[in-house]
């Protein structure tokens, strides 16, 4: 705890003779079994809820971000390098550019799927063009974002990413 409100709370806890500043710049740990004690039984089983229907509504979402992203190529590959190690694991190395077109499009479906309740699909068409618009003139500005990535042979998991880009 850094900072109390103490307008609020200096008041209530000096008439139960708490000296406020024993709390400041410490640390607080509540458990669970203390949150039951104090709030009961239902408080906790209605936090264990909202935390369950927390966590799918976020698998939801990565499952859709997924499918989204799953078979596009949002890069180009602009030169290959000589493969090198990263740590000790050998990788090949690659001068890649993102795809702006793709990006644009990968963009408005994320947009048409995470737009708000209506989403992106209930604008009317000429915002729906400005919106285009200014994703266009966005690329347009920021040019070619070009990079470098290397990639392990064994895995193909991306072990080192690289790149600038000064506007």
């Amino acid at each position: 705890v850094t900072t109390i409100p103490t307008q609020l709370l200096q008041p209530m806890l000096q008439g139960l003779g708490i000296d406020i500043n024993q709390f400041k710049n410490i640390w607080i740990k509540i458990d669970e079994g203390s949150l039951k004690n104090i709030f009961g039984q239902e408080f906790s089983q209605k936090m264990e809820e909202e935390q369950e229907k927390s966590k799918k509504n976020q698998e939801m979402i990565a499952e859709k971000i997924k499918k989204l992203v799953e078979n596009k190529k949002l890069y180009l590959v602009k030169e290959e390098l000589s493969d090198e190690k990263v740590g000790k694991i050998k990788t090949y190395h690659y001068k890649i550019a993102l795809d702006k077109q793709e990006i644009k499009s990968l963009l408005l479906e994320l947009l048409k799927t995470f737009g708000g309740q209506e989403g992106i699909q209930s604008l009317p068409g000429e915002e729906l063009q400005k919106l285009q618009g200014e994703i266009d003139s966005f690329f347009e500005k920021v040019g070619e974002l070009t990079g470098e990535v290397w990639i392990g042979k064994r895995d193909n998991f991306i072990y080192k990413l690289g790149g600038e880009k000064y506007l």
